[in-house]
């Protein structure tokens, strides 16, 4: 009994995965099949507007400016968990400046004690870190 429903089954199976993978492999209609990504960023408001943000993309080390980084890497760096507590913006004189709140302050002297009393044992900083 099983095997007389094993069989279809499998079959079945085997032919939704052959057009899936046929599905994304084919080529695009001038025969070559080179996959393009295109991400575009669309900016409202006034052009003339200088950019103020975060610079660099990890750490402790804050600092605000025009460079904002267009990609930072996915990979989780000690301290990255206080910068929720923290932005720049642009003041009265257009200048780019950092501004942080009490959270950011008490968050950074945790993650620096961390730092200070794990400093041989990253994987004991980022188990410190997670109390923060």
């Amino acid at each position: 009994m099983i095997k007389r429903f094993f069989i279809p089954a499998l079959s079945v199976i085997v032919l939704i995965g052959a057009v899936l993978v046929a599905g994304c492999t084919t080529g695009s209609p001038e025969g070559n099949s080179v996959t393009t990504t295109v991400t575009a960023t669309i900016t409202m408001g006034n052009p003339d507007r200088q950019d103020c943000g975060l610079t660099p993309c990890h750490g402790l080390d804050l600092t605000c400016g025009p460079d904002i980084p267009e990609v930072c890497t996915a990979v989780y760096q000690l301290g990255d968990k206080c910068r929720q507590y923290a932005h720049c913006t642009i003041d009265s004189n257009g200048t780019c400046q950092l501004v942080t709140n009490p959270e950011f302050d008490t968050c950074k002297s945790c993650v620096q004690a961390c730092l200070n009393e794990s400093r041989d044992d990253p994987s004991k900083s980022f188990t410190c870190e997670e109390k923060c």
